[in-house]
């Protein structure tokens, strides 16, 4: 089996999935930083890890990435997530969700952020989004900072075409 070994951090592994989804090359994480909540073993237990991958002894876990594109064009793959958000200090901007080309919700705030299941645990739950099992096929969309009381986090099956359209801030 061919794989990539990423010796690093969440960053990192998250960095080299983008880079290699294309090529549909599986990542094997060693932490090497802080957390290394993603990554199948720490530096210390690297060689075991090692020896078990050399052996055959591991299974893939698939992961759901998300590709954004603006205006029709593709700029990037993601394994976390995309963020929308506002352009100079203090702006607030006013985001419109279509689903499947339906008008789902509008919010006002600091952007919002398109989350996959492994991205859930990340900036969306710092922003009050809802935790998601990693394996699963569906993404979260969840407000930051909303100038809102009812501005809550959806969650969209993985199979679902989301546009996300800024509006124009009213005078």
């Amino acid at each position: 089996m061919e794989c990539a070994v990423v010796l690093g951090g969440d960053g990192t592994l998250i960095h080299v999935a983008r880079k290699l989804a294309e090529k549909k090359i599986p990542v094997f994480g060693i932490n090497t930083g802080n957390l290394g909540f993603l990554t199948h073993a720490d530096s210390g237990k690297a060689r075991t890890a090692l020896d078990s991958l050399i052996a055959g002894e591991y299974c893939i876990e698939e992961r759901m990435m998300l590709e954004a594109s603006v205006d029709g064009t593709v700029f990037g793959t993601a394994l976390n997530d995309v963020v929308l958000t506002r352009n100079g200090f203090s702006r607030i901007i006013r985001v419109s969700i279509f689903v499947n080309g339906k008008p789902v919700c509008n919010y006002k705030g600091d952007g919002v952020i398109v989350a996959t299941p492994t991205g859930s645990t990340g900036y969306s739950l710092s922003a009050g989004g809802p935790v998601v099992a990693p394996t699963t096929e569906l993404f979260v969309i969840t407000p930051i900072c909303p100038h809102s009381l009812n501005a809550r986090s959806i969650v969209l099956s993985g199979e679902d075409e989301l546009h996300l359209i800024v509006r124009e801030e009213k005078k």
